[in-house]
């Protein structure tokens, strides 16, 4: 019996969204697509239209696979401080346990020329609120908990977060700045006006 075609579609999604987080929109050619999808281009283009078809596919598929799920395990954990910071570690983490960095492919994409791309842009900005969305829930979590200054400024303070995420990951591409990202996670723990360290790093 065939298997579903949703099932199929996730399958070629899991491929060419690893294959495009490694590689970028640019260097990935149809040979290499072809090869990650186990399809001739036909079958390709019949399914997603075209390589800017499967690219954009490929971006929400990871918004909906990496992003959600990073976001319900770190971010909307019940533990909102240890989340939070388990959220950042685990970027240098991951640096390390992988030989080829692969950052984030929102981050990835961003510093690409395809992010000119109106659609494109449309996913990034779509990936990027939700984050933005996710560390505003968490620390107005902490501020209820008054683990969080009371007058802090929640939506600048998760803007700066986001600034300070992307920035450790476009660090963490460079090899040669390894050995500072956990130092440098902990320090946008540390500059947050947390008034207790209830749960955290236990």
């Amino acid at each position: 019996m065939a298997r579903p075609r949703q099932q199929d579609t996730k399958q070629l999604l899991d491929a060419a969204t690893q294959l495009f987080w490694r590689q970028g929109f640019a260097a990935t050619g149809t040979r290499e697509i072809e090869l990650a999808l186990g399809l001739k281009s036909p079958a390709i283009y019949h399914r997603f239209h075209s390589k800017h078809g499967l690219f954009c596919a490929s971006l929400r598929h990871y918004i909906e696979s990496v992003i959600d799920w990073r976001i319900r395990h770190y971010l909307d954990a019940e533990d909102a401080l240890t989340g939070l910071c388990a959220f950042f570690e685990s970027i240098p983490q991951n640096a390390k346990r992988f030989q080829q960095p692969s950052s984030c492919l929102l981050v990835n994409t961003s510093l690409e020329r395809a992010s000119a791309d109106e659609e494109i842009q449309a996913c990034l900005h779509e990936g990027t609120h939700k984050i933005f969305l996710a560390l505003r829930s968490n620390l107005l979590r902490l501020q209820a908990q008054h683990l969080l200054a009371p007058n802090a400024e929640i939506d600048q303070l998760a803007d700066n977060l986001q600034l300070q995420l992307f920035g450790l990951l476009v660090s963490s591409r460079l090899n040669n700045e390894h050995h500072s990202l956990a130092d440098k996670a902990r320090h946008i723990i540390a500059t947050l006006p947390i008034t207790a360290t209830t749960g955290a790093n236990e």
